[in-house]
């Protein structure tokens, strides 16, 4: 997680090391990476941009004296089992039909319920993979100012920051 962060530190547009040399304390030779992906249902190469990720406590600082909102894109019934303290839910996945996870068709549209595109947001899930997700989706649509919360919900419960059941 830290060698992540680091590279998304050192290489916010897509750089890549093909060369790993973190021993020597550098890397031996970057190159930018375009890479070509189906995120739901739409398939586009893309310029993969780093997204920028805040540790729960600074999170936390955030929402009390710069007025973030937190967005958990969890499902209700994760959320119902425990959230941060004044998050609001809107899943990014929803169960479908035999349980599955499915994508969220309204996603957008109900954030947009609880936030306008010019909000300072927090993003958050479990771990961090649907919080990706939601940010990608969230700026496409034009919100700009959005964090991810590290180490999701997960974390901010070993931070020993507020939640709420």
């Amino acid at each position: 997680m830290v060698l992540r962060n680091l590279m998304n530190f050192l290489f916010p547009v897509g750089l890549k090391s093909s060369s790993y040399a973190w021993h020597q304390g550098v890397v031996r030779y970057v190159r930018p990476v375009f890479v070509s992906y189906k995120f739901f249902t739409t398939a586009s190469p893309v310029l993969k941009c780093s997204v920028e990720s805040i540790h729960p406590s600074e999170a936390h600082h955030k929402k009390l004296r710069e007025s973030w909102k937190h967005l958990d894109v969890r499902t209700k019934e994760e959320f119902t089992a425990g959230h941060a303290k004044d998050s609001i839910c809107v899943p990014i996945m929803v169960k479908g039909k035999e349980g599955k996870l499915e994508e969220n068709l309204s996603f957008l549209q109900d954030v947009c319920k609880f936030f306008k595109k010019d909000d300072k947001i927090l993003v958050s899930c479990l771990k961090g993979p649907r919080a990706m997700k939601a940010i990608e989706k969230l700026r496409e649509a034009g919100f700009s100012q959005v964090l991810n919360v590290a180490g999701g919900f997960e974390k901010w419960q070993e931070s020993a920051l507020p939640i709420e059941k």
